[in-house]
């Protein structure tokens, strides 16, 4: 039976092994097209200013008509398959999860901080119903070092939420800052 704890565990696994598809299969599906929209108003919001602090929850015909009409504008970033914009924008959430990681992984190698090993020290279960897993050490994804990630059960079972800390840094920031070629 798989338990909270087993999916967090099979996620760490996941990413021991560089298996980015997996990692992404254990995904929550809310969060992760959440996660998503996000993502991709923050990768507009690089390409042509939305005006606002803070991109998230921009409306998503916005976020498209400037991804459609940067789709041919060329990455600089190293270590991606994806060439353009396009590329990226097409990107349904899993595979845009995916891709991200892969680069990343490209990009900066494995991070090996100078933490305890992986470790599941515990559950907290949540009034929604959701399950917090709690653990020592690094899970091995992204800049941030979450103490506990946050799971939801489904229909086929629990899933971790995607959140921030584990898609460090983004898309946006990597065009950010290696830029573009228009």
């Amino acid at each position: 039976m798989q338990t909270a704890s087993s999916t967090i565990q099979a996620l760490f696994d996941a990413v021991n092994r560089r298996d980015w598809a997996a990692a992404a299969a254990l995904a929550d599906p809310q969060s992760l097209e959440a996660w998503h929209q996000d993502e991709r108003a923050e990768l507009a919001n690089v390409l042509a200013p939305l005006g606002t602090e803070d991109p998230k929850g921009t409306d998503a015909s916005v976020v498209n008509d400037i991804l459609l009409q940067s789709a041919t504008v060329e990455l600089r970033i190293p270590g991606t398959s994806l060439k353009t914009i396009g590329q990226i924008g097409s990107l349904s959430a899993r595979d845009y999860l995916v891709r991200l990681w892969e680069t990343l992984d490209q990009m900066f190698g494995r991070a090996e901080p100078k933490a305890p090993p992986f470790e599941i020290t515990g559950e907290t279960p949540q009034n929604d119903g959701s399950v917090r897993v709690h653990y020592r050490g690094y899970l091995g994804i992204g800049g941030g070092m979450p103490e506990s990630l946050e799971t939801r059960r489904g229909p086929d079972g629990w899933r971790y939420v995607v959140i921030p800390d584990l898609t460090v840094p983004n898309f946006a920031i990597l065009v950010a800052l290696r830029g573009v070629s228009r």
